[in-house]
C-alpha cells in the first residue's frame, strides 16, 4: 500500500513540475509586450529602426509561439507516458530528447533576437538600451524566470 501511495505521490510531483514552468513561460510570452514606444523616444530611434524592430518582434513572437506550443505538446506526451503503468525509460527517451531539442531551439531563437536588435541599433543606442533595460521593474517580478 505504501508503495502505491509513494508511486502516486511521485507521479503527481513530476506532473506538477512538467506544467509549472511551461504554463508560466507560455502565458508570459503570450501576454507581455515590450514597451517600445517609450524606449523609442529615449533612444531616438528613426522610423526605419522602429519599423525593423517591430517586424523583428512579430517574427520572434510567431517563432517562439510555435516552439512553446510544440514544447507544451511534447510535455503532455511525456506526462501521459509517465502515468502509464507499463512505461520504461526506452519509451520516454525520444520524448525527452524532443523536449531538450525544443528547449535548445528556444534558447537559440532568443539569442537570434538579441543579435537582430544589435544589428538594428547603433552602438550608442545599444549601450543606452542596455542601461535602460538593466534595472527595469519588468524583470523584478516574483516568478519571472530570471528570479526563480
Amino acid at each position: 500500500m505504501k508503495r502505491i501511495l509513494m508511486s502516486l505521490g511521485m507521479l503527481l510531483f513530476l506532473n506538477s513540475l512538467l506544467y509549472a514552468e511551461e504554463a508560466y513561460e507560455f502565458e508570459y510570452h503570450k501576454k507581455r509586450e515590450f514597451p517600445w514606444g517609450k524606449l523609442a523616444k529615449k533612444l531616438n530611434l528613426t522610423e526605419e529602426q522602429q519599423k525593423r524592430l517591430e517586424e523583428n518582434r512579430k517574427k520572434q513572437y510567431e517563432i517562439m509561439a510555435e516552439l512553446f506550443k510544440a514544447l507544451k505538446e511534447e510535455r503532455e506526451k511525456l506526462r501521459i507516458e509517465l502515468e502509464k503503468s507499463d512505461t520504461d525509460r526506452e519509451k520516454i527517451k525520444p520524448i525527452v530528447e524532443n523536449i531538450k531539442s525544443l528547449q535548445a531551439k528556444i534558447l537559440d531563437q532568443r539569442i537570434e533576437g538579441i543579435f537582430a536588435i544589435r544589428e538594428i541599433l547603433t552602438p550608442e543606442q545599444l549601450n543606452k538600451f542596455i542601461e535602460l533595460t538593466k534595472n527595469r521593474p519588468f524583470f523584478k517580478r516574483k516568478g519571472h524566470p530570471r528570479f526563480r
